[in-house]
């Protein structure tokens, strides 16, 4: 099979699948790329580990961070605990919603980084630092400029080259 024949089998594959998981099977997100086709992903409890990227997908199929894929686990991984069997797009997506067996709502990716951050650091954050003052994202009156009561601004305004022009022509 030549290596354009081989991408679009795969393109076409990956793009009308429609078919559910199965039990061992596992809708997951992409949190960050490993390198060398590996891939962390988190589930919709929060658990993060490493999936592979099977030789089928590599160079014809890309996957970023946020995307979804379902995986198929492997038992005897110690590191690596899955493999990506197909990527998810929207159409997929939804129709797995309407289907019922789409996971739950998965942690948003920038607060885990956030936290996982803080932890690294060791750095706790505090419940007063984490409520925004909505005072603090607007100006005060004081720091305005004053504005003018005078609604004639044109007056003030110099002539333009077309006004001089006019009254030249009188």
């Amino acid at each position: 099979m030549t290596r354009v024949t081989k991408k679009k089998f795969v393109r076409d594959e990956v793009t009308n699948d429609y078919d559910l998981p199965t039990k061992e099977q596992q809708i997951v997100r992409v949190v960050k790329s490993c390198g060398s086709n590996l891939h962390e992903v988190m589930t919709c409890e929060g658990k993060t580990f490493i999936a592979s990227m099977p030789t089928k997908f590599r160079r014809n199929i890309w996957v970023r961070i946020a995307d979804f894929v379902v995986i198929d686990p492997i038992v005897e991984g110690d590191k690596v605990k899955g493999e990506i069997s197909r990527v998810l797009l929207e159409d997929q997506i939804r129709y797995y919603k309407k289907q019922g067996v789409w996971p739950g709502t998965f942690p948003t990716l920038q607060t885990d980084r956030i936290n996982r951050y803080m932890e690294k650091i060791g750095l706790k954050k505090k419940e007063e630092d984490s409520a925004i003052n909505a005072n603090d994202c607007y100006m005060r009156d004081d720091d305005l400029p004053p504005v003018s009561s005078d609604e004639s601004d044109e007056d003030d305004l110099p002539p333009t080259s077309s006004d001089e022009s006019d009254k030249d022509d009188n």
